[in-house]
């Protein structure tokens, strides 16, 4: 098939699923596209690489400074978002009460832009950060918020999904890199690198597994044959994408993910949100345990056929503790990769970041960033933990969602990056307003519902049963 044939097909049948997904979109403004489009840049690449055709591989000291047009497209994107929130109306001392954790996080982050070496550096890239978080508001202030959510991940998985294969199978020099040292070929599809293809395809394959079970239990019998396999093919080109990349984490997170999701169904776990709690906590925790402890990650690592230092990863978070930054505050918030310290390590590695979203927040923070971020983190698995024992519809896909992100961080950065699977956690993390899981054709009422209960959240029922997790894992 040329190449000129297929992109027609591709795109397509990109066309047709996402027209056919937004019939569904009831309670959802065109505001949407705000958001949509933010997560679709972090979840493929930046804009600017489109406008002047530069190389996968690019200089790390010059990733650093970042491009000014990407940095004036995202400024944007955040203008439009707090324009559009403030023309909601919105009871922000609510949001600030549910969200306490998420919002302590943030502001440290802020302050700690005081103590970094290049203060505007770190004030440019805590505003960006902080568009994350109007993204989610904007998602979660819609008047349908279940439906805008799905919305938001049905219109990134429909397109990147399908175009990165299109880009791997027919425009290669897009969907493939070269390694700067050793010039083996690497799958990026319409991502950066192997390692964010895999992510992009775990985080769209959990997304359709979530979406399958909700078309198999609320869509009419007529049309459920169609909506199964639209989605079971997009979900197969997931696999295969996973497959391809390499990406060792993302296949393991999203196994991990997929088992947790499958087992959330059975109704003796419906019935035991404890016993959830404290096997998802006991996995974590052992994952960590394995993961800092030499001898069992070396004998789990090998059982796996895997490098022992995780693809170079061990050395690299020796080497970024050996430096002197302060242990208890850090080197303010994105300072550390653009100091002396780190700049000979970034060259000869070819680094941006510490292959661990925990290390990397320590450098940046210290060990009160750290502690700051587990208790957002506590708040994202009690949500998770909530939606699931109140039987919102999300909880499920949260849950999953949840492991995999904290599990996923082991070995990749992804907390104020502007990544896909740190908007993700933050997403989870956010309370606002208690969302249903509607039946097709009922979005109006659920949207009027959502209107009126905006100011009132609640959700405290599954407070009780998280303490299990939160003990396992912090």
């Amino acid at each position: 098939m040329s190449p000129h044939i297929a992109i027609l097909l591709f795109v397509g049948f990109i066309f047709w699923i996402v027209r056919r997904d937004s019939k569904e979109a009831t309670g959802v403004s065109h505001a949407l596209w705000v958001p949509v489009i933010w997560v679709g840049i972090d979840a493929s690449r930046p804009v600017g690489y489109w406008f002047n055709s530069t190389s996968v591989a690019t200089d790390p000291l010059a990733a650093m400074e970042g491009s000014p047009f990407d940095r004036n497209v995202y400024l944007a994107l955040i203008i439009l978002g707090i324009i559009i929130l403030v023309r909601r109306r919105i009871d922000w001392s609510s949001i600030i009460k549910l969200n306490r954790a998420l919002i302590i996080f943030h502001l440290y982050l802020l302050i700690s832009v005081l103590w970094s070496d290049y203060p505007l550096v770190s004030f440019k890239r805590w505003v960006k950060d902080f568009g994350t978080v109007v993204m989610i508001l904007i998602v979660l202030t819609e008047g349908n918020p279940y439906n805008a959510i799905k919305r938001i991940f049905s219109m990134c998985t429909y397109a990147l999904i399908p175009l990165s294969l299109l880009f791997v199978k027919y425009y290669s020099e897009i969907g493939r890199y070269y390694d700067r040292y050793e010039g083996h070929a690497y799958y990026c599809g319409i991502t950066m690198n192997k390692n964010a293809l895999g992510v992009l395809a775990m985080v769209s394959g959990i997304f359709l597994i979530w979406r399958l079970s909700v078309i198999w239990k609320l869509m009419p019998s007529r049309q459920r044959s169609i909506g199964i396999l639209a989605n079971a093919v997009v979900l197969v080109m997931c696999i295969w994408l996973l497959d391809i990349a390499r990406s060792a984490t993302s296949i393991a997170c999203f196994a991990i993910a997929t088992t947790v999701f499958i087992a959330s169904h059975f109704k003796w776990m419906q019935t035991n949100i404890r016993q959830i709690a404290f096997y998802a906590g006991s996995l974590t925790l052992l994952s960590l345990i394995i993961l800092i402890t030499p001898d069992l990650r070396e004998l789990v690592v090998k059982s796996l056929g895997r490098d022992v230092t995780l693809t170079g990863r061990t050395v690299i978070w020796d080497m970024v503790l050996s430096r002197n930054t302060n242990p208890l505050i850090g080197t303010g918030f994105g300072a550390f990769w653009v100091g002396p310290d780190a700049v000979q390590i970034s060259q000869n590695w070819a680094l941006t970041e510490a292959h661990n979203g925990y290390l990397e927040t320590y450098l940046n923070s210290g060990l009160i960033g750290v502690v700051l971020l587990f208790g957002v983190l506590f708040s994202a698995g009690k949500n998770a933990i909530r939606h699931l024992a109140t039987g919102t519809g999300l909880g499920n896909f949260y849950l999953a969602l949840f492991l995999s992100g904290i599990i996923y961080n082991y070995t990749e950065a992804t907390f104020n990056v502007s990544h896909i699977m740190g908007f993700c956690l933050w997403l989870i993390a956010f309370r606002i307003t208690p969302i249903q899981e509607p039946a097709l054709g009922d979005g109006g009422e659920i949207a009027d519902t959502s209107r009126a209960l905006l100011q009132t959240a609640t959700f405290d029922s599954g407070h009780v049963c998280f303490k299990s997790l939160a003990r396992a894992m912090f």
